[in-house]
């Protein structure tokens, strides 16, 4: 459906202005504050309900103010008063009744501006067109930040990991397990014990012996007891025999070099568990980006299933996208393409879309808009300061002007 007859009396800067607009660009043109802007706004507030109307919407002084559309099967008649009271006629050509609640079966929001869009900052952009597709990404946009925010933190912990491990790598052929000193020193008094006791059998076979000389001096006397003393070296040799003294030399050097040895292990060790931890983190990291990689597959699939208003217009978790580069690189060509396709995809049954600051659009670009609207089925109310003939028709204090 479409415009195709306007009438407004009283409202705002209008004091009474009736026309039949034609094909699928309305171009209202004047001076400023004549009342360009007025005539966009009685469609909006025809159209849009309460929310879509000003405060003080009657033009200063009148009782009333009225507003009259034909949309070609409904046609609108609203009446409004300085109080603040209002009334609303919606009937079908059929002869059927209508109200609000038709209205709003039909339009979009109006206040939709294919310009503005491109005003917006990239986050309205982005949660513009997303109501325009149908998606909602807030859960999954959720679940990727945390996994984003944990990868960070496990490449972070594998960095550091790196760092200290390369301080002093890994060893994989020293040892790991440090030396004990308690166990050396335990061997080390035990074989002293035995030299001490070796050292004392070997006084008592020189003693022995001195005194086996002796003996020889007294033998027929001391027969008996050189004897005894004989036996006694007997078994001191025996017992020499299948004892040598240790060397502890080794064992005091190991001892002495425990420390640096166990020192050499431990930082062996820290080396190691560094290396560990790094390749923890590094999985753990390279299991995040698989997830992050399905969470954008799974964005990019429900996006190739949606219906875009223009091919090419995607979105990430930031902005708005189109051909894969922000928005804001769009061409001015491209900017109302898409801006106008969004319009009418917001007002997919009453294509109707309203275009303020239409003097920021060269000749080109509204021959672009204006075959836009036709392709699309649609129809652009725009206001454009001038009195050129590609305005259908031009303001002046509040009223058409009548043309030469």
């Amino acid at each position: 459906m479409k415009i195709v007859d306007f009438k407004a009396i009283n409202i705002k800067r209008l004091t009474d202005v009736a026309f039949k607009p034609e094909g699928n660009l309305i171009i209202v043109g004047g001076k400023n504050k004549q009342g360009k802007s007025s005539t966009l706004d009685c469609v909006k507030f025809a159209l849009g309900g309460k929310r879509n109307r000003c405060d003080t919407p009657v033009h200063e002084g009148a009782e009333k103010g009225e507003i009259f559309l034909d949309l070609e099967e409904l046609t609108v008649n609203l009446e409004l008063y300085p109080d603040g009271k209002e009334k609303l006629v919606v009937k079908g050509k059929d002869g059927g009744k209508h109200n609000q609640t038709t209205l709003k079966g039909l339009v979009g929001p109006l206040s939709f501006d294919p310009l503005e869009f491109f005003r917006m900052d990239r986050h309205e952009q982005l949660e513009t067109f997303k109501a325009v597709v149908g998606l909602d990404f807030t859960d999954l946009d959720r679940k990727r930040q945390v996994t984003y925010d944990a990868r960070t933190d496990s490449n972070r912990s594998a960095k550091e990991a790196r760092v200290k491990h390369d301080e002093r790598p890994y060893d994989p052929d020293a040892t790991t397990e440090e030396v004990s000193v308690v166990a050396l020193s335990k061997e080390l008094e035990e074989k002293r014990k035995k030299n001490h006791r070796i050292s004392s059998v070997g006084n008592t076979l020189t003693l022995a012996q001195n005194r086996m000389s002796e003996i020889d001096d007294e033998i027929a006397e001391l027969q008996a007891e050189r004897l005894k003393e004989e036996a006694k070296a007997e078994q001191a040799e025996t017992f020499l025999n299948g004892n040598q003294p240790h060397d502890v030399t080794t064992l005091l050097d190991s001892i002495a070099n425990a420390e640096e040895a166990n020192a050499e292990a431990r930082t062996n060790v820290a080396a190691m568990t560094f290396l560990k931890t790094a390749e923890d983190f590094e999985a753990a990291a390279d299991a995040q980006t698989v997830a992050i990689k399905e969470i954008d597959t799974e964005k990019a699939e429900a996006m190739a299933a949606a219906d875009a208003p223009v091919p090419g217009l995607s979105f990430d978790s930031e902005q708005v996208l189109f051909n894969g580069l922000p928005l804001d690189q769009a061409s001015g060509a491209e900017e109302i393409e898409i801006g106008v396709a969004m319009g009418f995809a917001m007002n997919p049954k009453l294509k109707i879309l309203l275009v303020r600051d239409g003097s920021l659009i060269d000749d080109e670009n509204l021959i672009l808009l204006a075959n836009l609207a036709e392709e699309k089925g649609g129809q652009v109310w725009l206001e454009r300061v001038g009195k050129g003939d590609e305005c259908q028709i031009i303001i002046e204090d509040g009223m058409i002007e009548e043309r030469e």
